[in-house]
């Protein structure tokens, strides 16, 4: 069994660094809001996560977005929230307001250090010594990037972290 753990956490970050060092096409396409929700959704069901599709949606809202690399960046913050609430279930709340279609993954744990956007540069890792790279939510905020979006930390009020992920929205058919 302690043999396995190994071979997994040379195998994540042999992952990591592939990821890393070779960014994936994104294959942008148009796609509703609706579309991309059922999407997430289904990434929470198989990773153990809660799911909330926020008041309010925009059932003309249209983005380009490669659902692929947003459940790939979905995963992996739904992954960190675990690994820092192990007892717990993250919680991941999609939203579509404001010019954007938002996907939130929570968490109860130990929260982000004073200066939160040191989580997302390259090598930074709270998990030293447990065969973690650094290199998640790198590689997350670089594949929002390609969707034009952006990843977001902050604080949770009740104590825990808060990832952001924001695409633009665009009128159906238009840009």
């Amino acid at each position: 069994a302690e043999a396995r753990e190994e071979i997994v956490s040379a195998q994540r970050m042999i992952g990591s660094f592939k990821s890393f060092a070779g960014t994936p096409e994104a294959r942008l396409d148009e796609v509703t809001c609706s579309s991309l929700a059922d999407s997430v959704a289904a990434v929470c069901s198989e990773a153990g996560a809660r799911f909330e599709l926020a008041d309010g949606s925009c059932p003309d809202a249209c983005l380009r977005a490669d659902p692929v690399l947003l459940q790939r960046c979905v995963l992996n913050l739904v992954r960190n929230a675990k690994e820092a609430d192990p007892g717990g279930a993250p919680e991941v709340v999609v939203a579509c307001s404001g010019g954007s279609f938002s996907v939130s993954v929570m968490d109860r744990g130990p929260g982000l250090p004073e200066d939160g956007d040191a989580v997302m540069r390259p090598f930074y890792s709270t998990k030293h010594g447990e065969g973690h790279m650094g290199l998640g939510l790198t590689i997350t905020r670089r594949l929002a990037g390609m969707m034009n979006g952006d990843l977001r930390a902050s604080r949770r009020d009740c104590g825990g972290a808060v990832f952001e992920i924001r695409l633009p929205l665009f009128a159906k058919g238009g840009q």
